[in-house]
């Protein structure tokens, strides 16, 4: 049958292109990796114009300060050109070092299952950032390498621009590896489903005298399912613990009802916000605990989450309490953006920005500035249609 296949094909495939697609499980695993030095580099500049809210949609208690700039705008990327099949390899304290990203959507398309697909991603994960620990401490010596000439120069100007050109710095380096999963499926399927909550949700807030921007807090926490239940037993889509549900939840409610959570979880936003000095770090201790975060704020004097982002003392924050509210922030800039970014005319089983090329589905964005009605109208005109050429794929998961 096999031999069939090319006198049976139509005639319209070229002649070098192969009728049958390459077992990805059987690809080498440098080749899921895209690094991101020299032409493989993606450009966030049309997303940090967002940083400076140009057209003053966010709330002035959540508007993005200057030291977490770095931090929202990775966040940013990774709820953007990046999708669940796909992870992000960056420098866990460094926000603006990204190495480069794996593409495991080949996997996700294979007549195997989904669980095949993680179990091998997984696998390739590990020889990936072996072979890429390696190639960046062999490019920072200035003997005679094995690397080839121009990934070598194009590497070295990477770790030049953070300060690492030399092998005791590109060490250090590759010991804060980390890899983000992508979000970008996620958050459209999000911004979704909050479609009809939303309003609901704020009217909630305005009635506990807390900003509507909260109301942006579940996309983080549960993207906004209501059947999201965490491996420590958070339910719903404010992702309460079933105790603190008992305390702060009417009685003989159902604790997965979204209205019921958000009466819940503003009585203890509220609570929270009379014990922190700020908005960071109150939403901060709403993923790592208030308990950890008054003891924080006590010892280090700090007003705000900037004095406590680099301590690292037994009872400091870890990655996931440090970047908390910096992927809040990001989250709502992007759900208040939502229209200059992402085409308009989606239907529910589509996602966005999950094309070969995702920065076609970015619309440019204007620049800083401070805009008049007018200018926020002409802006709503222009991005009213899609990227030529962009397809989004179907959410079936089979789609590359």
């Amino acid at each position: 049958m096999l031999a069939l296949v090319g006198i049976l094909a139509p005639t319209h495939v070229q002649a070098e292109e192969p009728l049958l697609r390459p077992d990805p499980y059987e690809a080498d695993a440098w080749t899921f990796f895209h690094p991101e030095w020299g032409s493989g580099k993606r450009s966030p500049d049309q997303l940090a114009a967002l940083l400076h809210d140009p057209l003053g949609r966010i709330e002035a208690d959540f508007q993005v300060p200057k030291y977490l700039r770095d931090r929202v705008l990775f966040w940013m990327q990774i709820y953007t050109f990046y999708d669940t099949r796909m992870r992000v390899v960056h420098d866990k304290e460094d926000p603006t070092l990204i190495y480069g990203y794996l593409d495991f959507r080949p996997l996700h398309i294979s007549p195997y299952s989904r669980r095949n697909a993680e179990i091998h991603s997984n696998k390739v994960e590990k020889e990936v950032l072996k072979r890429l620990k390696a190639k960046i401490i062999e490019a920072s010596v200035d003997r005679f390498t094995w690397l080839p000439a121009p990934e070598r120069t194009e590497i070295r100007e990477m770790l030049s621009r953070h300060g690492a050109l030399s092998e005791e710095a590109a060490v250090e380096k590759v010991k804060r590896f980390r890899t983000q999963t992508g979000q970008s499926d996620q958050l459209a399927l999000a911004l979704q489903r909050a479609e009809t909550l939303l309003p609901h949700i704020e009217r909630v807030l305005k009635e506990h005298d807390l900003p509507v921007a909260l109301a942006r807090l579940p996309i983080v926490e549960s993207s906004y399912n209501v059947k999201a239940r965490s491996k420590v037993g958070a339910l719903g889509i404010w992702q309460l613990m079933p105790t603190t549900a008992r305390q702060m939840m009417r009685k003989r409610v159902n604790r997965n009802d979204p209205m019921e959570q958000t009466i819940g979880a503003a009585r203890l936003l509220r609570m929270y916000r009379k014990m922190l000095p700020d908005w960071s770090t109150t939403l901060t201790s709403y993923n790592s605990g208030v308990g950890r975060l008054r003891k924080l704020v006590q010892r280090y004097e700090a007003t705000s989450m900037e004095r406590l982002m680099n301590e690292n003392d037994r009872d400091g924050l870890g990655f996931a309490g440090r970047n908390f509210y910096s992927q809040f922030l990001c989250v709502n800039l992007l759900q208040e953006y939502r229209k200059e970014i992402f085409r308009p005319d989606l239907n529910v089983g589509d996602y966005w920005l999950a094309s070969k090329r995702m920065e076609k589905a970015v619309v440019p964005l204007p620049p800083p500035a401070l805009p008049t009605p007018q200018t926020e109208r002409d802006v709503a005109g222009e991005v009213s249609a899609a990227p030529e050429g962009f397809i989004p794929p179907r959410m079936s998961g089979r789609q590359p």
